[in-house]
């Protein structure tokens, strides 16, 4: 049997939906599949619209997979790209050496990184280093762009400046989720 808010309009559960905040909008979609696929629209749409990613394995792993969804791929319009530098990858380094994770307070933290990555995403400059051919970042790169129909802005940054050294800031745009 429905509940009240499974019998609701999809129109009025959007209206609704707008006004949760993200960890009550995930527990909202777990309560029964009817609500899940009524907030799925909503959901995507709020939250896969824009995404972030580094160039590190895990980081363009993840955003294959979401290039694959078929839901998913197609609410992507904006893809940041993150570009870690020479010191952010030294602080990796050192993360990485001590092999605590979450690292202790006294180590620099990367932001862009996730805390279970750090291991993966510090081989990357050693990688580029060594080979010529960039092949680990290029194809997945490439692959998970052909994956994104709907996309319409690449966005390239280096601890928030554009590339002309430009600070990117937007008040209007909405919080999105990394990879």
């Amino acid at each position: 049997m429905l509940s009240k808010m499974e019998r609701l309009p999809v129109e009025l559960v959007d209206m609704v939906v707008a006004y949760l905040s993200l960890p009550d909008r995930q527990a909202l979609r777990l309560v029964s599949k009817h609500l899940h696929s009524l907030t799925l629209t909503t959901f995507t749409a709020n939250y896969f619209s824009k995404r972030t990613t580094t160039l590190g394995v895990p980081s363009l792993r993840r955003l294959v997979e979401a290039s694959a969804h078929p839901r998913f791929s197609s609410s992507v319009t904006l893809l940041d790209v993150r570009l870690l530098n020479y010191e952010d990858y030294e602080n990796l380094l050192k993360i990485d050496r001590v092999g605590i994770y979450p690292p202790p307070k006294r180590l620099p933290r990367v932001p862009q990184v996730k805390t279970q990555d750090i291991a993966q995403e510090s081989r990357l400059l050693e990688y580029m280093r060594t080979h010529h051919d960039p092949k680990a970042v290029v194809h997945p790169l490439s692959r998970a762009l052909r994956g994104l129909p709907n996309l319409e802005t690449l966005r390239i940054r280096v601890n928030g400046l554009t590339l002309y050294g430009n600070p990117y800031i937007n008040a209007e745009e909405k919080v999105y989720q990394e990879f």
